[in-house]
């Protein structure tokens, strides 16, 4: 989005020309030149929400992330800087607001996804697992100051932002740092699968892909994919806690979906999977937690097995802290894009 772009354009103040000076600050070497304030925007928050309504920014605690700013687009990537952000996260603003989905059947807030606009109309998505399911919270912000990382060894300072914006910290191409959002909806995906709680054991023998209402592909037993790893887990519900101890074994999702879906810049900023069972259920995630990530975490397809009573196939999240996103029985992913609004 050129949004993005102008960003770090229309607000380029230099704070510094020369060498960071490290010598008042030890061995930190995030946090070296002045902290420069963002102009913020009024928020609110609506949608599938009980009390919605505005927020303010300045009664919540700031958190601190340092990203390496990389832009996507259409003709390649462009490195825009490194950056100390401090902010107020999504956690912070979303965590007294209480879900009511609006004619849902399913309880659980795993198909839930944010859609964060600026007053331009210009959108971006986040789901709510990597808000309040991930192993480090507070990861992603709506930053209100920012500083800097300076090399010591390069004398042209980083242009800098003189807005707020959305920062994604886990994401490796900042396709989702939109300037000065504005608003935040809450949304569950509209996904018609019967709920069937009766199944003694929750299997799947096949896998359907579809975008949208068009079917791309299937995955069947026995089928080869590349990549095949293992992650270790100590298995932990949001509900029913300590599942045992696992070694997981399967495809990086992103690998297996990456040969049949095009993971443009506008797929990664908006774009979101929903993964469903034979048994109804279902999890969403954004297109970017799972094909624009920086620090190494995957959700892993298996033909095996989650716990007791679930077979293949089945998707475990490994960037998750609780168990909640893994699916078993795994029959269907569906990939949307959202049309503009």
């Amino acid at each position: 989005m050129k949004t993005l772009i102008a960003l770090f354009v229309m607000g380029a103040s230099l704070l510094m020309g020369g060498t960071a000076d490290i010598s008042k600050n030890g061995n930190d070497y995030y946090n070296r030149l002045p902290v420069m304030d963002l102009e913020t925007a009024e928020l609110v928050v609506d949608g599938e929400v009980a009390n919605p309504g505005s927020v303010d920014l300045k009664a919540f605690p700031l958190h601190v992330v340092t990203i390496r700013h990389a832009h996507l687009h259409h003709k390649g990537r462009e490195f825009m800087g490194a950056y100390r952000i401090e902010g107020v996260s999504l956690f912070d603003i979303l965590k007294m607001r209480r879900v009511r989905k609006k004619g849902n059947e399913f309880p659980p807030p795993v198909d839930l996804f944010l859609e964060i606009s600026d007053a331009a109309g210009h959108a971006v998505m986040v789901s709510w697992g990597e808000v309040f399911f991930a192993r480090t919270p507070h990861r992603i912000l709506v930053a209100t100051r920012i500083s800097p990382i300076v090399p010591t060894k390069v004398k042209s300072a980083m242009p800098m932002p003189d807005c707020s914006m959305l920062v994604c910290a886990d994401d490796l191409y900042g396709v989702r740092n939109l300037p000065m959002p504005n608003r935040i909806t809450l949304r569950a995906a509209k996904v018609n699968v019967p709920i069937n709680r009766k199944l003694d054991y929750v299997a799947s023998r096949r896998i359907k892909i579809s975008m949208g209402d068009i079917v791309v592909t299937e995955l069947t037993e026995g089928i080869r994919l590349p990549g095949r790893r293992s992650m270790r887990s100590v298995f932990y519900g949001r509900g029913r806690g300590f599942h045992g101890f696992h070694d997981f074994t399967g495809w990086d999702l992103a690998s297996v979906l990456g040969r049949y879906i095009n993971t443009d810049p506008e797929f990664l900023a908006r774009g979101y999977l929903v993964v469903t069972s034979v048994d109804g259920y279902r999890s969403l995630y954004s297109a970017s937690e799972v094909f624009n990530r920086n620090d190494g975490n995957v959700f892993l397809l298996l033909d095996g097995g989650l716990c007791e009573n679930k077979g293949p196939w089945a998707l475990f999240p490994g960037p998750d802290f609780f168990s909640d996103r893994a699916v078993a029985g795994v029959n269907e992913i569906r990939v949307t894009l959202p049309q503009s609004r």
